[in-house]
């Protein structure tokens, strides 16, 4: 038996009410599922970039991987559901901040949707689990993992490289697998926006091999002239800092670089540097000698 109203499709199945797709027709910018609803079929807002704001009944038990997935791509305007209200009586969904979480039975959660749209995004440290397509064309400049304490950082200004890193939440049952996050890094282009994500793929030593490691802090100490670059174009003397947390300076090649920030008119940067190098020297286990 199905029953419709002018934009939702539903169906019973086994006694109990499933929306099964939505009106193509019909450009709608908000939802409310009908109450008494148990679950969605995964393809219910399959053509659907233009919704935005789904309201979720007390009744939702049932949400499939990748349903809420409705985005128009990383070259549309249209994003796909960026706000989800949830009915105070419902037991199942709870959204945090900006993640719309499904409740385990252990009392975890597991990110199902991060919504709205924010650069920095925090994922609290109730969620040991991620669906497929949380991240679905989210423009993120950097995640929070608060259960680990680490920060992973995104090239937002790369669609391309964005959307494959981002793919990386939730895949092979991992919170995040680093794989093709790390063979990005280990590249041999480099920015401001990928030194600083090197920067904290090293300092932090999350889920990382000393291998990889290595290979990320030869590839620095192998490009002097990018990294000086970088804190020159930075604005700021957080560039210098990173690297200086990250053991980046030392005896061998801290004079280096003080003279060629002393060939620029970054005299701000001078400065900073002449007050790291008479003050101490960072140490790491990778060595950054040029």
């Amino acid at each position: 038996m199905y029953v419709s109203d002018t934009y939702g499709r539903y169906a019973e199945e086994n006694g109990r009410l499933i929306l099964k797709s939505t009106d193509p027709e019909e450009e709608r910018r908000e939802y409310a599922i009908r109450p008494g609803t148990y679950g969605i079929s995964k393809d219910a807002f399959a053509g659907q970039p233009w919704l935005e704001k789904l309201i979720i009944p007390a009744s939702l038990e049932c949400i499939p991987e990748g349903a809420l997935s409705n985005g128009g791509g990383w070259a549309s305007d249209q994003k796909g559901i960026s706000e989800i209200g949830i009915d105070p009586e419902n037991r199942h969904f709870v959204q945090k901040g900006c993640c719309f979480c499904e409740k385990q039975p252990d009392g975890s959660l597991r990110l199902l949707r991060v919504t709205g749209k924010k650069d920095n995004i925090t994922v609290p440290s109730e969620v040991t689990a991620i669906g497929k397509d949380a991240f679905y064309d989210c423009t993120v400049l950097s995640v929070y993992l608060e259960g680990p304490d680490v920060t992973i950082w995104f090239p937002k200004d790369h669609s391309y490289y964005l959307k494959k890193l981002l793919e990386g939440f939730g895949k092979n049952g991992k919170i995040y697998d680093f794989t093709e996050y790390d063979r990005f890094l280990c590249g041999d282009h480099f920015n401001p926006q990928r030194i600083k994500m090197i920067r904290e793929r090293i300092s932090r030593g999350y889920e990382i091999s000393d291998e990889t490691a290595k290979q990320m802090a030869d590839n620095l100490r192998s490009h002097p002239e990018e990294v000086l670059e970088a804190a020159a174009e930075k604005g700021s003397e957080e560039t210098l800092e990173d690297l200086a947390d990250a053991g980046f300076f030392t005896e061998k090649n801290i004079d280096w670089f003080t003279d060629q920030i002393n060939r620029t008119d970054r005299k701000d940067l001078l400065v900073w540097m002449m007050n790291y190098k008479n003050m101490n020297y960072k140490t790491s286990e990778y060595d950054f000698t040029i």
